[in-house]
């Protein structure tokens, strides 16, 4: 894709539905303007699949029956 990870990370954050927020912080023009790109990524369904496969392979479950108090 090109994309630094941490606007990859960023956008599937914006992206999942189950998460409601995302908190980023700043404190460089540049850091805001990567910030920002994160709006620009658009996953395909290939994308998100290898992303899955990944959080699979550590069984990470990204989309909780409950939430966790």
């Amino acid at each position: 894709m090109g994309t630094q990870i941490y606007t990859l990370a960023l956008a599937w954050v914006l992206a999942n539905p189950v998460l409601s927020v995302a908190l980023v912080g700043a404190r460089t023009p540049g850091e805001v303007e990567a910030n920002m790109a994160a709006l620009d990524v658009e996953f395909d369904a290939d994308a998100l699949q290898a992303i899955d496969a990944v959080f699979d392979r550590y069984e990470v479950d990204t989309k909780p029956d409950v939430w966790v108090e």
